[in-house]
């Protein structure tokens, strides 16, 4: 497993990575004190997986071959999400 850092810029879609080497596993874990919304590049302010503020926010466990360049982030405000994947 490896761990990165993302930060979702206030009010914009940002990409994980612009990498699109292939992933087995994606874990995606909210601790910050904003919520935000991941999924697709259609992810917007009402579309996506929503993961609450805060310590242990809200996680998602994606566990079929993804790519970290499929993989999206909005947040109305700054954003830190932790990322885990192999």
């Amino acid at each position: 497993m490896k761990c990165i850092q993302v930060t979702l810029t206030a009010g914009q879609l940002t990409q994980f990575s612009n990498n699109s080497f292939g992933t087995s596993q994606i874990i995606v874990q909210n601790n910050s004190a904003n919520a935000c919304r991941v999924g697709d590049g259609s992810t917007s302010a009402t579309v996506g997986l929503y993961l609450a503020a805060g310590l242990g926010g809200g996680s998602i466990n994606w566990t079929a071959p993804s790519s970290l360049g499929y993989w999206y982030g909005y947040a109305a405000q700054t954003t830190v999400l932790d990322v885990m994947y192999q």
